[in-house]
């Protein structure tokens, strides 16, 4: 039997058989780490939530702000750091969680700050006037950055929508153990992810439709209504997120401060 899992009223025996000081034992009891990610996630979901409450056509077209941006990366090493830990705990299921939503994110971030170049140079971006001309250098250049915008739009969709699998999957045992608040939470984070991937989507195709010569203008209206939707659904999946945090910080304090 080793430290790790010996229970805090078993004597430990050292290598000379005698029995370790119950403080040793004490210091080697490592901390569930798992409650860090909580709490950090479901801030970086108040964020997004914040950031797409209040989106209009004006400001769809960056997918998120920098102060989002960067929620995203440290709530996805804080997942990460804490499910690696919190596995090599033994807590399996909560660290199989943390540590998927924390590589998604970090990825997710990586996603964000880039910029795929190869869309400029997209062949079916329209490159004549109504009156058969070449449009000038300025429309040409903003069509451009507008292709790029709907590429980058597109990739977010599917990177977003592709993830309702793993998190489906990841649901169902919440959902037999009936554990009420993971369920509201992974309910509202999978509608989340819907509304965020269907909004992302619809960009990139009424974006695609202008730069192919097939609208005047992007009419986003419904991609604002889905990302609106998705804000709330984070404002949900975060209240139910921090109710567990609060809940796994406070009352352990309180029993230690009892003992």
């Amino acid at each position: 039997m080793t430290v790790q899992d010996t229970p805090l009223s078993a004597p430990v025996v050292g290598r000379d058989g005698s029995a370790a000081p119950t403080s040793f034992v004490l210091r080697s009891q490592m901390a569930d780490p798992i409650p860090i990610a909580f709490g950090v996630f479901a801030f970086a979901l108040v964020v997004y939530g914040v950031r797409f409450v209040a989106v209009d056509t004006s400001s769809i077209h960056g997918p998120t702000s920098d102060a989002l941006n960067y929620a995203i990366l440290i709530a996805g090493v804080a997942q990460l750091l804490a499910g690696a830990m919190g596995i090599a705990r033994g807590i399996s299921y909560r660290g199989w969680v943390t540590s998927i939503f924390g590589v998604w994110l970090i990825g997710f971030y990586l996603l964000l700050t880039h910029q795929d170049q190869a869309a400029v140079a997209d062949t079916r971006i329209v490159g004549t006037g109504p009156d058969g001309k070449p449009l000038p250098a300025a429309v040409s250049t903003a069509l451009k950055a507008a292709n790029l915008t709907a590429w980058h739009a597109e990739s977010v969709a599917w990177y977003v929508l592709v993830l309702i699998i793993p998190v489906l999957i990841l649901a169902i045992p919440s959902f037999i153990r009936r554990n009420v608040p993971f369920m509201i939470a992974f309910a509202a984070i999978i509608v989340l992810l819907l509304l965020l991937g269907l909004g992302f989507h619809d960009v990139y195709n009424t974006v695609s439709d202008v730069t192919r010569g097939r609208a005047t203008a992007p009419h986003l209206q419904t991609a604002v209504n889905l990302l609106r939707a998705s804000a709330w659904m984070a404002f949900l999946a975060a209240a139910s997120i921090f109710w567990v945090f609060g809940k796994e910080v406070v009352l352990p304090a309180e029993t230690a401060e009892r003992h």
